[in-house]
């Protein structure tokens, strides 16, 4: 049995999305840049297990699962304190958190997914990055399914 977490998320990473930067695990930088935003990085809770489901019970076959989980990304808009009117901002990090969260939906060839759904944005405001910089930003949840044997 062999969940796809790792596939999806670099299957996320090479998707396109106008104006916005995605990274891949094996890409999270110490620390971001002013120059880097707009970037989306795998968050520190990545992965959430929600649920794995037994699809057969016949003998002679091999076991098929559905595995059910969620994948967390955070986006890093703009540095905090870089902005004086910060109701300019929230319109266009909304705008980019759901552009990349329409790429992933509409895209049905995504590798080591049988299905990705939009869970969520949360903590929309000021997120830290890896070195404890704050940023304006966000976190977006995807829901995942996948068969597995």
């Amino acid at each position: 049995m062999a969940i796809a977490a790792v596939t999806a998320a670099d299957s996320f990473s090479k998707l396109s999305v106008s104006g916005v930067t995605i990274k891949d695990l094996d890409e999270i930088p110490n620390g971001i840049l002013s120059r880097d935003c707009p970037v989306i990085l795998p968050a520190p809770n990545f992965l959430e297990v929600a649920s794995i489901e037994r699809d057969n019970l016949g003998s002679g076959t091999a076991a098929m699962w559905t595995f059910s989980y969620t994948l967390n990304y955070r986006l890093f808009y703009k540095q905090a304190g870089t902005e004086r009117n910060i109701g300019s901002i929230y319109p266009t990090l909304i705008a980019k958190a759901m552009l990349f969260v329409d790429a992933i939906v509409a895209n049905d060839n995504l590798t080591g997914v049988l299905d990705a759904e939009f869970g969520g944005i949360s903590g929309l405001g000021i997120v830290p990055d890896p070195s404890d910089k704050n940023f304006w930003g966000c976190d977006i949840q995807i829901n995942i399914k996948e068969f597995i044997n």
